[in-house]
């Protein structure tokens, strides 16, 4: 994937837009203000494939991005100050053209999604929801405040996002084929950020883990080099710290089969006592 980005970044880098979020924030602003005004109606703007192919509707193709969420203006402050915080913090890390190339994929596949279920009503909310998961791959220990109070790491928001995505797709009233087609709208509506983040994420984590097992090895390899083979078991003597020491293993019934390690100087005191036992 980052081979083909490059070579289209080599080409076509020249014509990406910076900072396209924001212009996109004004104008989910201004359909707001003219929603509110009734000059025209969220309804209008929304995508549906019916509408596309039967009633020549195209402008819906294009006007669903600018369709926000929020019905209250403090809701959308918050909504479009989030999506900025995200995409801003995501073009920083990928960079203008991929941020660009993310961001028109997932319309991309939106749009081809309304298309396979004409019957569905789209709007830009799962495109903007994958900037949200994307900057939560991204910077995962990033805080936000929760009711201007409660400091939560960004990542803990997108797992509980996730969870509520999964929730609604697996409790639809349609049975097995009900989750399948959720699953399939719901992979469509999100594949810009699997492609970019999740396959990337879970190589990381593999590697990760496999970087752990190399480490574990090598620490039970050093482990195994250093280690002294003979050590006392009740001074800790080895034979590595003091090379002249002489040690002996007992093999009486309280060390057992196995024996125990001992120095000169323990041992006679170990046997000592074990004479001790006897006679008494």
């Amino acid at each position: 994937m980052d081979k083909i980005l490059d070579k289209l970044e080599s080409k076509y880098g020249k014509y990406a837009i910076p900072n396209l979020i924001q212009y996109i924030s004004v104008l989910m602003f201004m359909v707001f203000l003219l929603d509110s005004a009734g000059i025209i109606s969220y309804q209008q703007l929304v995508l549906s494939g019916f509408y596309v192919i039967k009633q020549s509707q195209f402008w819906r193709i294009f006007t669903f991005l600018l369709v926000p969420m929020s019905k209250t203006p403090v809701a959308l402050f918050f909504e479009v100050m989030i999506l900025f915080l995200c995409a801003r913090g995501v073009e920083a890390a990928i960079g203008t053209f991929r941020m660009n190339a993310y961001y028109f994929l997932g319309a991309f596949m939106i749009i081809l999604a309304s298309f396979i279920f004409p019957l569905n009503v789209f709007n830009s909310h799962f495109l903007y929801l994958s900037f949200f998961f994307a900057f939560a791959t991204l910077y995962p220990d990033y805080e936000l405040l929760l009711f201007f109070v409660l400091p939560v790491k960004i990542k803990y928001l997108a797992y509980f996002s996730a969870f509520l995505l999964l929730y609604a797709v697996f409790s639809s009233t349609y049975g097995l084929a009900g989750v399948l087609y959720q699953l399939l709208n719901l992979g469509l509506a999100l594949f810009n950020y699997f492609l970019f983040f999740g396959t990337q994420h879970v190589k990381n984590k593999i590697g990760d883990v496999q970087q752990r097992r190399r480490y574990n090895a090598y620490v039970k390899e050093i482990d195994k080099a250093t280690r002294p083979i003979n050590k006392c078991s009740r001074c800790s003597k080895n034979e590595k710290d003091n090379p002249d020491e002489q040690f002996r293993y007992c093999t009486c019934k309280v060390c057992g089969e196995d024996g125990v390690a001992f120095c000169a100087e323990h041992l006679k005191e170990h046997k000592e006592e074990i004479a001790k036992k006897k006679g008494e």
